[in-house]
C-alpha cells in the first residue's frame, strides 16, 4: 500500500534508528521523489561538512541527524540516537537540546523539566529560554506556583537589564502563561497586575486582547458573579480598549468590538 519511495525512506528511518547510517543513506539516495528532498539534502549537507572537518568523531555527526529529525517530526529516533551519544560524551550540550525538546514536543512534561534544568546549568548564554520552557511545562502539568517561579524570573532579568533576554517576545509570551497561571489559581490581584504591565508591551496579539476582555467582562457576565476585577481598575479596562484600536489591524477589530460591547 506504500509507494517504492515511501517503503524506502521509513526503511531507511528504521536503519538510522538502529545505527545502520550507510544502509540508511543508501536507501535515502534511491528515492526520487520530491516529497523527502529536504529532510535527504540535509542529511547530504551534514554529511558533507563533517567529512571535510578533521578528527571530527562520530558523534558529532549523529548528534546533527538526530537535530534533523527532530525538526521533521521523528521524535523517538532522535531521542535514542541522542541518548547514544550522551553514553560517549555526556557533556555535550546538542543532545540535551534535542532530548528536551523532544519530550517536550511530545507533551512529556516532567522529563522535559529535567532535561530543561540540566541545560540551564551547562548553557549558560540560553538560560532563561530553558527556564521559561520549565514554566511552561509545570503549568501544562497544573502545578502553578512552581511554573510561577520560573516564569517570574525571565521578568526579573528584563527589569535588571540583563543582556542574555533572547527579545521582547520572550517577556511576552512569560506575560501570558503567568496570566494563565492566575486564571487558574483565580489570582485577582496579581491576575490585574500583569495584565497592567502586558499591556506595555510592543507585541500584542488579538488573542491578548480576546483574553482580558473575556476574563474581565465577559465570564463575570455569564458566571452573574459580580465584575471584581473590572472594579479592581476600570481604567485599565478602558486602556485596554482603547490600545486594542491602535495595535489590531482592521480584519482583527472584532475583538476590539467585543470589548467594548
Amino acid at each position: 500500500m506504500l509507494s517504492t519511495d515511501d517503503y524506502r525512506f521509513y526503511q531507511a528511518l528504521s536503519k538510522l534508528r538502529y545505527n545502520d547510517y550507510s544502509g540508511a543513506q543508501a536507501l535515502f539516495d534511491e528515492i526520487i521523489s520530491p516529497r523527502y528532498s529536504g529532510f535527504i539534502n540535509k542529511l547530504h549537507t551534514i554529511h558533507t561538512q563533517v567529512s571535510q572537518q578533521r578528527d571530527v568523531p562520530a558523534y558529532y555527526e549523529h548528534s546533527l541527524i538526530a537535530l534533523n529529525l527532530l525538526k521533521h517530526g521523528y521524535f523517538s529516533i532522535a531521542k535514542r540516537i541522542s541518548l547514544q551519544v550522551l553514553e560517549e560524551n555526556d557533556k555535550y550540550i546538542l543532545p540535551y537540546q534535542i532530548l528536551a525538546y523532544s519530550h517536550f514536543l511530545t507533551n512529556d512534561w516532567t522529563t522535559a523539566i529535567d532535561y530543561l534544568l540540566k541545560l540551564s546549568d551547562f548553557d549558560q548564554k540560553n538560560q532563561l529560554l530553558y527556564k521559561f520552557l520549565v514554566g511552561v511545562s509545570y503549568y501544562r502539568l497544573d502545578k502553578y506556583e512552581p511554573s510561577l517561579l520560573y516564569l517570574s524570573q525571565i521578568e526579573q532579568a528584563s527589569l535588571q537589564g540583563d543582556t542574555d533576554l533572547p527579545s521582547h517576545s520572550l517577556l511576552s509570551d512569560s506575560y501570558r502563561y503567568m496570566l494563565l497561571d492566575y486564571i487558574a489559581m483565580d489570582d485577582s490581584e496579581r491576575m490585574m497586575n500583569t495584565w497592567k504591565k502586558f499591556l506595555g508591551q510592543v507585541d500584542l496579539q488579538k488573542s491578548d486582547f480576546y483574553t482580558f476582555f473575556y476574563e474581565v467582562l465577559y465570564k463575570p457576565f455569564v458566571d452573574g458573579g459580580g465584575y471584581k476585577l473590572y472594579q479592581t481598575d476600570p481604567q485599565l479596562v478602558q486602556d485596554y480598549v482603547n490600545r486594542c484600536e491602535t495595535v489590531l489591524i482592521k480584519t482583527d477589530e472584532d475583538v476590539c468590538t467585543y470589548g467594548q460591547a
